[in-house]
């Protein structure tokens, strides 16, 4: 301990306590001592407060439980839980046999810095400190857990408390709430909360507050709704009871969230006004959240007016409030609306941040203004916030929409930069090389560029990059554009290997492509490979497909038989359908008509008429029965299925 303080007068500043703080402590001063400890700490000069229990120690004081609890509270409220650690494991040294009390200041101290790893093994030994955690200790690291989103470890340490013979209370149940809040476990918070209903124990708002925002960051503003209403009479006003059980501000801060964030605008504004009628003042957070809800379907003018409202009324806003309004603008590509919100930020004396630099930077791009968008983004890299991928996302996407191939070399400053392009840059970066190719096809300037950004960016495993179902789109789409067939082959059997499943739209541009670089016995490949695990999937998308590859394969098979003997009969082996079996061919054994009876009533009319067209083509004859099953879909289908349908 004595080490310790040296460190602390060596390393630490300090500010002067109260003259005689560091005295000598005159025998049985020790709860005086407790006092002047726990005064250093409300005025946050936790390092003073070890050395004047230095002090004590140094004159021949002996460390009491409740001193070091004192202490160790001091430093949980610094969250220096280095320190409260140290100060336990010095006690222990020194025969010091701590009570419970103490023994909870030091989990809290590590739930409070979110070390839920320290915090969870002080809960395990404190048997060998003769020590039983009670409701509090368990609380205090489920708290922990939740802080880190561990929600399986919450929910466990819940259930272990009740089998210890101990009973959660309403605070214990709040943390476990908020752990599944964090870990996006938005079902286990409403179980929970059902729980606690039934048990003696009696829910409070900072319960309820917990179960919405779950609900609000699953997407559930249906029961976010509910559950707020629950708090309320079924007039709507206020229950006039306990104040425990009333919902305050923060309550409707979460409803209107989870409103917004499902593009309820209606709703999120109703919460708005209704938070007013029940005397309850709305905050920046309640006016930022409103303000989200107006960020798409051309709601830009009801962003700006809620803003003005703000200006006018208050609360003042706030930087998040300027950059809210600034995505909901450039989202309706009103980027000059979205300057002027910029400028009215400085004006205000707020200083812009990152996100504000980002939505500014989109806005500008999605109204076409690429110049803009990269000298807002140059400004960033001279004067600051420091950009981030999404800035150069934004950049990037602006070039895309300009055609501007060539300047999306910021995806290699982003990379010197050390930041690591995402699969929304690399998706974004191949689809400007393909508008580029497009473009410049002529004089080739831009020829293989989106093949080869394509390769690079479904490619960067090493890098940690894993490329989703948009990269491999615009990557096969690059390919098809440059007749690569070889690597569009290899495109999609890399997203077999990674586990995701090629949709009838990559299959068929990897089918053109192979036509497209005279490659028909690769498409015959493909076409056989893929259409037996279409038709035996359980999806029903997956065997719609798995037909209409049937067909083009059809169409294939008729192509190399024109070719090679244009009178020749029908080969045997594009005889699919004999009536009720596909060929042996495929190795399969399943009932045409059955698989057909199965997927057709889930088919929309345009996948009807699709179905349609790959049937005639492959010359189907069907049953009677199936015939009027099909008539009758297209009767209930109605004036949804029209010629059209079958055209598209």
């Amino acid at each position: 301990m004595v080490a310790a303080a040296t460190a602390l007068r060596s390393n630490s500043s300090r500010e002067s306590g109260p003259p005689g703080a560091v005295g000598r402590v005159e025998p049985g001063g020790l709860k005086p001592a407790v006092s002047a400890i726990l005064a250093f700490g409300a005025r946050g000069q936790w390092s003073q407060a070890l050395e004047f229990l230095d002090s004590l120690l140094a004159q021949g004081a002996k460390l009491s439980p409740s001193v070091c609890r004192a202490a160790i509270s001091v430093c949980s409220k610094a969250k220096r839980w280095e320190w409260a650690m140290q100060l336990l494991s010095s006690a222990l040294s020194r025969g010091l046999e701590p009570n419970l009390a103490t023994w909870n200041a030091a989990i809290s101290s590590c739930e409070r810095s979110g070390r839920w790893e320290w915090a969870l093994q002080l809960l395990s030994d404190g048997g060998k400190a003769r020590v039983t955690p009670d409701v509090v200790s368990y609380t205090a690291v489920i708290s922990a857990c939740g802080k880190r989103g561990l929600w399986e470890w919450a929910l466990h340490l819940l259930f272990d408390l009740s089998q210890q013979g101990l009973q959660p209370d309403v605070v214990t149940f709040s943390a476990a709430i908020s752990a599944c809040e964090k870990g996006g476990q938005w079902e286990c918070a409403l179980q929970l909360l059902s729980d606690v209903r039934g048990r003696s124990c009696q829910p409070d708002v900072i319960l309820f507050n917990a179960a919405i925002s779950a609900c609000e960051k699953g997407g559930q503003w249906t029961w976010a709704l509910h559950l707020l209403a629950d708090l309320k009479g079924p007039d709507g006003t206020l229950v006039p009871v306990r104040a425990a059980l009333q919902p305050n501000i923060i309550t409707y801060n979460a409803a209107i969230s989870a409103c917004s964030k499902c593009r309820q605008w209606e709703w999120a504004l109703y919460l708005l006004c209704d938070a007013a009628q029940v005397d309850l003042q709305p905050d920046v957070i309640t006016h930022n959240a409103a303000i989200s809800a107006f960020d798409r379907d051309d709601r830009w003018m009801w962003a700006l007016h809620r803003l003005s409202d703000m200006q006018m009324r208050g609360p003042a806003p706030d930087v998040i409030t300027y950059s809210t309004a600034i995505s909901a603008c450039g989202n309706c590509q009103q980027w000059q609306w979205a300057l002027q919100l910029s400028a009215s930020l400085r004006i205000a004396g707020l200083t812009p941040n990152s996100i504000t630099c980002n939505a500014l930077i989109s806005a500008c791009g999605k109204g076409g203004q690429w110049e803009l968008a990269l000298q807002l983004l140059d400004d960033m890299q001279r004067t600051g916030p420091v950009p981030s991928i999404v800035s150069y996302n934004a950049a990037i996407t602006a070039c895309e929409q300009g055609g501007l191939w060539q300047l999306v070399l910021q995806l290699g400053q982003a990379e010197r930069r050390g930041l690591a392009p995402d699969t929304i840059t690399t998706s974004a970066a191949i689809s400007t090389f393909e508008t580029a190719e497009r473009v410049d096809e002529k004089n080739g300037s831009a020829e293989g560029a989106a093949h080869n950004a394509a390769i690079s960016a479904c490619g960067k495993e090493k890098s940690g990059l894993e490329p989703d179902m948009i990269t491999y789109n615009a990557a096969i789409m690059a390919c098809k554009r440059s007749a690569r067939w070889a690597e569009a082959l290899q495109l999609l059997q890399s997203m077999q290997l990674r586990k995701l499943t090629p949709d009838l739209v990559l299959y068929s541009a990897t089918l053109s492509t192979c036509e497209l670089a005279g490659e028909v016995a690769q498409a015959v490949s493909l076409c056989r490979s893929v259409v037996p695990t279409l038709l035996q999937a359980d999806q029903t998308t997956q065997v719609f497909h798995g037909f209409v590859m049937l067909a083009r394969l059809e169409n294939l098979m008729l192509d190399i038989r024109k070719e090679e003997a244009p009178e020749a009969p029908r080969a045997p082996e594009t005889e699919f359908f004999d009536g009720s079996l596909l060929a042996s061919s495929f190795g399969l054994h399943a009932d045409v008509t059955e698989i057909l009876q199965r997927i057709l009533p889930q088919l929309s009319a345009s996948e009807l008429g699709v179905l349609m067209w790959a049937l005639a083509r492959l010359g189907t004859e069907l049953p009677p029965p199936f015939l009027r099953r099909l008539e009758e879909r297209i009767l209930a289908l109605e004036g949804d299925f029209t010629w059209q349908a079958l055209n598209d």
